[in-house]
């Protein structure tokens, strides 16, 4: 962690790995209403409903200054929990209504991250991003802003670890010049959203020029012959319609057409002139994609492959039918599923039997070979959200303590895996009253 003046701009690197908020970044404020997690992330830890609290560090970056910070909220934000992110202000006590700057604000009724100006009592939108991004259970993401000596501010933001960013909005706006102070702002209403803030790898300093390329992330085959790529960061138009750029083997040849997701920049949809064959490999060649500053990729074969559902493609691996009396676990129905096809899936449209009830269509994912899912009730998401990839869907079915089948069904109406679970299974007495799931031993040979 480095703290630097370079002239009135105060370089900020904070990781928390010393576990100390005292130096080193000193943070000042609120203090007693955070902590630092054993493994180096700054967390909320408030017990107080109705509340909010802050903490800020010294900072001067204004102009020509970029900020980067990763945030992990583990709930769905609403208009009275939400995340303020100071990048500006001209005051440590972030709360004051006298205070002035420019922040991003994380989460609000419209569930999206838009930047704001402060002035004193009011505040004003600059850039409104996309709505609905975090109507999720939790969202970990890196928000990226900077400010050019022109006035031009930019919100950028990235998904998951920030392997990929794509621009929410450019404004002119060069209201306040001067910093004192970076700092962070939480509001809280009920218990249900207590220490689920978290924070990491925080920069406020020079803007950092970008010289990488951007990188495919993933080729996913979407009907008979539309083809998804997915780009590492947004990417420049007018490289992604020359449809010379792509070439696929087998004799497919370029797309028909090449056009950028009209929500999600990094996104390019390809349009074939005939089907894919089902389950076989086939390599597309890229090349002369750029992002927005023309750092152009190097020529790259992909190799996808269309899916068509088999048995045991996706298998139920887990079950917890009877989660009370509570042993560790929380006191809610789930069941796990996975992917042993070794193909990316696209979850839309699959659905959950059983006995003779049938759930809603799994959520618009991709699960990936090897990975897995846990699904449950829109009510029982909320005591999930600590639970990795956990998502509810609509008329989730009850699932019997003594056991029953649960069948996995694919949008093609077939069952492509079931199990005849019942209490017997878990050889032991005290287990079977509950609390335990059940897990399939071995996933590669689930019929034993």
């Amino acid at each position: 962690m480095i703290v630097s003046l370079q002239g009135l701009q105060a370089q900020i690197r904070e990781n928390f790995n010393d576990l100390d908020l005292r130096f080193n970044p000193p943070w000042t404020g609120d203090t007693s209403q955070w902590r630092i997690t054993p493994e180096g992330i700054l967390q909320s830890n408030s017990p107080n409903s109705n509340s909010f609290f802050y903490m800020s560090t010294p900072g001067r970056a204004v102009d020509s200054a970029e900020w980067d910070i990763g945030v992990s909220i583990h709930f769905n934000p609403s208009s009275l929990n939400y995340i303020d992110v100071f990048l500006v202000s001209s005051d440590t006590a972030l709360a004051d209504p006298n205070t002035k700057g420019y922040f991003v604000r994380i989460g609000n009724t419209e569930d999206d991250i838009c930047l704001y100006r402060k002035d004193s009592a009011s505040i004003v939108r600059l850039i409104d991003g996309m709505n609905g991004i975090l109507n999720n259970s939790s969202s970990d993401l890196r928000i990226r802003v900077t400010h050019q000596p022109s006035g031009i501010w930019e919100l950028w933001r990235g998904v998951g670890s920030g392997n990929y960013f794509y621009r929410e909005g450019s404004l002119f706006d060069t209201t306040y010049r001067q910093s004192e102070y970076f700092g962070l702002f939480v509001r809280q209403s009920t218990s249900g959203f207590f220490n689920k803030h978290f924070f990491d790898d925080i920069f406020s300093g020079p803007i950092i020029p970008d010289t990488t390329a951007p990188s495919i992330i993933s080729a996913l085959v979407r009907g008979d012959s539309q083809l998804d790529l997915q780009f590492s960061e947004q990417l420049l138009m007018d490289s992604v319609s020359f449809i010379g750029n792509y070439l696929i083997d087998q004799g497919i040849g370029h797309p028909l057409t090449a056009r950028l997701d009209s929500l999600d920049p990094s996104l390019i949809h390809l349009t074939f002139s005939v089907p894919f064959p089902v389950r076989i490999p086939l390599h597309i060649s890229l090349s002369g994609i750029s992002d927005l500053t023309e750092n152009y990729i190097s020529p790259v074969t992909v190799t996808f492959a269309r899916y068509v559902p088999a048995s045991f493609d996706l298998v139920i691996d887990e079950i917890m039918a009877d989660p009370d009396p509570v042993q560790g676990l929380p006191d809610a129905e789930w069941i796990e599923i996975r992917n042993r096809s070794g193909m990316p899936v696209s979850l839309t449209g699959w659905r959950i039997r059983c006995g003779n009830q049938l759930s809603g269509s799994l959520p618009d994912r991709i699960l990936f070979p090897d990975s897995f899912i846990v699904i449950t009730s829109t009510g029982s998401l909320p005591d999930l959200s600590n639970i990795q990839n956990c998502y509810s869907v609509t008329s989730f079915p009850y699932l019997t303590n003594d056991g029953n089948i649960i069948e996995l069904i694919s949008p093609l109406g077939f069952t492509v895996h079931s199990v005849s679970y019942n209490i017997s299974w878990y050889h032991n007495a005290v287990k079977q009253e509950g609390g335990w799931s059940l897990e399939m031993i071995d996933v590669n040979n689930p019929c034993a």
